[in-house]
């Protein structure tokens, strides 16, 4: 039997979800691990996006191009929260 791709991921990440999108294409059994990457980065007093610039073109610029590129449209509601430890904090998740 194949052994099963363990797939982590995090839906507050674009990149995240957009991996997700696909994962199911490849010829393996998919074991599918949901963690929180923002719980990981707050553990160790880091943010995955300080700075607004980066922030913003990855919202705005590099995650909608990469969903372009596999037919996804990546749209975000304005004032939308995209940080997953806010996101888990709310939902009785790790904070």
């Amino acid at each position: 039997m194949t052994k099963p791709i363990e797939f982590y991921f995090d839906f507050a990440s674009p990149y995240g979800f957009l991996a997700a999108m696909q994962i199911d294409a490849l010829p393996r059994p998919i074991t599918w691990r949901p963690f929180l990457l923002g719980a990981v980065y707050k553990t160790f007093g880091q943010s995955p996006l300080d700075h607004p610039l980066k922030r913003d073109n990855v919202i705005r610029v590099d995650a909608p191009r990469m969903g372009r590129r596999i037919g996804r449209d990546l749209g975000w509601s304005a004032g939308a929260d995209l940080r997953s430890a806010a996101v888990g904090s709310r939902a009785g998740g790790p904070h």
